[in-house]
């Protein structure tokens, strides 16, 4: 283990206070963006975002990264629908974010035959994880469906002098 001279930890110590402050105030400038602006947390990609960090977390393999991210992106397209809204978006997104944490837990499940080799304690993490995991991927689904049939919105248009109120509570389906 190397010794540190007082002068070398006093200059860690700065660093590190430094980049503290650094993060500090660049959480303090999003909080106030954020309560300035009303409509800004609607252009962010929360999901993805989430989605990407989790990519970086499982491998530091960039084509790799790139694949998760084609099929994280290609269950997106799977589930979406022309007419979905920034909200059904959003749970789109969560849903496949669902699914791929499904798919990493699948492709890490040692299955019956690893009983040996791992125990059968371990075993039995791993098919409560799997059951929360496929728990939490049909959940969901089951709120996107929901939110999908959540009733739109009225709309009132004005034309000339004739007023005209579309009710927008039709099935979607």
């Amino acid at each position: 283990m190397t010794d540190w001279t007082a002068a070398e930890q006093d200059k860690l110590i700065e660093g590190a206070r430094q980049e503290m402050d650094l993060k500090l105030k660049q959480a303090s400038d999003l909080a106030k963006a954020y309560a300035s602006d009303l409509d800004l947390w609607k252009s962010d990609d929360l999901m993805s975002i989430t989605a990407r960090a989790l990519f970086r977390k499982l491998t530091s393999d960039l084509e790799l990264q790139a694949t998760f991210t084609a099929s994280y992106q290609g269950m997106i397209r799977e589930l979406s629908e022309a007419r979905d809204t920034p909200l059904i978006r959003r749970f789109v997104e969560l849903a496949a974010l669902c699914w791929f944490r499904w798919q990493v837990t699948e492709g890490g499940y040692p299955g019956p035959t690893g009983a040996d080799r791992y125990g059968a304690e371990l075993i039995n993490f791993w098919d409560r994880h799997l059951a929360a995991v496929q728990w939490r991927y049909m959940r969901a689904l089951e709120a996107l469906a929901r939110a999908r049939r959540l009733p739109l919105p009225v709309v009132q248009v004005n034309i000339a002098d004739k007023q005209q109120v579309n009710v927008g509570h039709t099935s979607r389906r």
